[in-house]
């Protein structure tokens, strides 16, 4: 039987530094904030249940949000943050090392333009897999402790959002966790730099993924530059393993909710999703039924 997959969860890092009330408002041009301490830790039934029903008009209306007092150390991103740019420091020939080289690597680095792209300037990206089985670059020394660490601790914040995330669905807390097998599932990680002067003709980013039959919004991953600093970011994708069959629940699919999308194994679902011209006609548009 194949299986199936209704969500991929995604986090990018996020600043724990900042700090903000509970609050249920949310202008049309803010990106929602959700309080991790108050969603998971709170010992107020009252505050945990208002919560939930925050996250899920989030989840509904706006498909992504900043996460806070989610607990990752602040000393625990920098050193993955510092890694990551001490990694596209190192001279060409010593990233080369990382460069593709079969399907089955599991670390890969390589140069991109955007679509339509002439430019001399380049965008420089490192893909790594952090789970089941961590692996990641030797170079620079501390590097790849400092990404497992930060995976590790990242991970611990992902099963409980995603406990969290099934609760507002209306299913037991574990709902997600068992339909990804997220225990040995596989998480995919990229990291890019987009150096001061890099300037893509189009919007780049990620296309909105095969969700909950469109119960949960999935809105378009923009990446926003400015040209005059260097830009890292850092985005993880958490899934089932790599040769699952990839499509609405079952539980989002009936009579007045037929499948919206076309299943597919979630390997090819990746690759599939690189990135794209953000013009309205991604390869996710084309899974659409």
């Amino acid at each position: 039987m194949a299986k199936t997959a209704s969500v991929v969860l995604t986090q990018s890092l996020s600043d724990t530094k900042r700090t903000t009330s509970f609050n249920h408002s949310t202008n049309d041009d803010e990106i929602p904030t959700i309080d991790y301490s108050m969603l998971i830790c709170s010992n107020d039934p009252d505050q945990r249940l208002k919560s939930l029903q925050y996250l899920a008009y989030v989840c509904e209306e706006y498909g992504f949000f900043y996460l806070v007092n989610h607990g990752v150390p602040d000393c625990v991103i920098e050193r993955a943050l510092n890694g990551i740019s001490d990694f596209f420091d190192l001279t060409e020939e010593e990233k080369k090392d990382y460069e593709k080289k079969n399907s089955t690597d599991r670390i890969r680095w390589g140069l991109g333009f955007s679509p339509g792209d002439h430019e001399a300037v380049k965008r420089e990206y490192l893909k790594v897999l952090p789970h089941p089985k961590f692996e990641g670059p030797a170079k620079p020394a501390g590097f790849r402790e400092a990404l497992e660490d930060y995976y590790q601790r990242n991970r611990e914040v992902i099963i409980n959002l995603a406990k969290a995330v099934s609760k507002t669905l209306g299913f037991e807390e574990n709902y997600l966790e068992k339909e990804f097998e997220l225990e040995t599932g596989a998480d995919v990680s990229a990291m890019n730099v987009y150096p001061p002067g890099f300037k893509p003709n189009t919007q780049i980013g990620l296309p909105a993924h095969v969700l909950t039959n469109g119960k949960y919004k999935s809105p378009m991953h923009r990446v926003i530059l400015n040209n005059e600093v260097r830009r890292i970011s850092v985005a993880t994708v958490h899934g089932p393993s790599l040769d699952t069959f990839v499509k609405p629940g079952p539980e989002f699919v009936g009579e007045s909710h037929p499948p919206a999308y076309r299943g597919m194994i979630y390997k090819d679902s990746l690759e599939a999703n690189g990135y794209h011209e953000i013009d309205g006609k991604s390869c996710m548009a084309q899974l659409r039924l």
